[in-house]
C-alpha cells in the first residue's frame, strides 16, 4: 500500500477550474448590466440638472439677479471669452421681451458646453466635445451617432416657443428624455 498522498486529482482540479469559469462569465455579464444602468442613470440625472440649471438662471435674471457664468467671468474663473462681458442679466433689458429665452439659452448652453464646471460630464464618451456632456441644439441627439449618446442637448424650439432639453442614453429611437422649459420672461 502507498501512503497518504496529499494532492488533487486531475478530475477535482478540472472541476474546480470548470465552476470558477462559470462564476466568472456570470459575474463579467453582471457586471456590465450594473455599468450600462449606472450610465444610464447618470444620464437622466445630468438631464435634469441642466433643466434646473437652467430654469434657476432664467429666474435669477427675472428677479434681478446675475446668471452664474457672468459672475464667474467677474470673478475670473473663466479666462478668455470677453463676450461674457456683454452677457448679463442686465442687458435682457434691452432685448425684445420675445427673444430674451431665446438670447439667454444660447449662452448658458455655450457656457455648459464649453466649461465643465457642473460636471455634466457624458459617461458613455466622456472625451467627446471636450468632455461635458452638454450642447446647444433643440434636437435630440442622434440615436444613430454613436458618440452623442450621453449627450443632453438643450435650445430654443420656434415651434412650441419653449426651451427643448433632450437627452440620449440608448441607440434606440425612445432611448430619450425630454423636457420643454416654458419661457419665464
Amino acid at each position: 500500500m502507498v501512503g497518504n498522498s496529499k494532492g488533487f486529482t486531475l478530475i477535482e482540479l478540472l472541476v474546480v477550474v470548470a465552476i470558477i469559469g462559470v462564476l466568472a462569465a456570470v459575474g463579467v455579464v453582471a457586471f456590465n448590466g450594473f455599468i450600462n444602468n449606472s450610465k444610464i442613470n447618470t444620464v437622466k440625472s445630468n438631464h435634469k440638472s441642466v433643466v434646473k440649471y437652467i430654469q434657476t438662471e432664467f429666474i435669477k435674471c427675472d428677479y434681478g439677479g446675475e446668471i452664474d457664468f457672468h459672475e464667474r467671468w467677474k470673478r475670473g474663473e473663466i479666462q478668455g471669452d470677453s463676450y461674457l462681458e456683454d452677457v448679463n442679466c442686465a442687458r435682457l433689458a434691452s432685448i425684445n421681451q420675445s427673444n430674451k429665452m431665446r438670447f439667454l439659452i444660447d449662452y448658458i448652453m455655450g457656457f455648459l458646453g464649453n466649461y465643465d464646471v457642473m460636471g455634466f460630464t457624458n459617461p458613455f464618451n466622456p472625451g467627446y466635445d471636450k468632455g461635458t456632456g452638454v450642447g446647444g441644439n433643440s434636437d435630440c441627439p442622434d440615436a444613430n451617432n454613436s458618440t452623442t449618446i450621453g449627450e443632453t442637448w438643450c435650445g430654443y424650439d420656434q415651434g412650441t416657443n419653449k426651451v427643448h432639453c433632450c437627452s440620449r442614453f440608448g441607440p434606440e429611437e425612445d432611448d430619450i428624455v425630454q423636457t420643454y422649459i416654458n419661457d419665464p420672461f
